[in-house]
């Protein structure tokens, strides 16, 4: 029988999305995925940042190959590129 009174709640198993498809326009065409954000890609810290809270990280992107190496994540194309965020949220 657990101990009701040292033991933390549990959390559901949640999915984390990272948006990661864009054209970057406001960043002059740079892809953002790849801008280093205290030494690592930003798509690599906004990923390490979801996993100790998810269950899963999903990545939908505008391809389903990424420019950097993300470890256990599903990566989603978006299904109707350039699109937008909503676009990327659908798929």
């Amino acid at each position: 029988m657990a101990d009701p009174v040292n033991s933390e709640p549990s959390a559901p198993p949640a999915s984390g999305l990272v948006l990661a498809g864009g054209a970057s326009r406001r960043m002059g065409g740079t892809d953002k995925r790849e801008v280093a954000v205290d030494g690592r890609p930003l798509l690599v810290a906004a990923v390490d940042a979801l996993r100790p809270i998810c269950s899963e990280v999903v990545v939908s992107a505008d391809r389903e190959t990424l420019p950097v190496r993300v470890d256990r994540v599903r990566v989603v194309a978006d299904a109707r590129p350039h699109a937008g965020p909503l676009a990327g949220l659908e798929s």
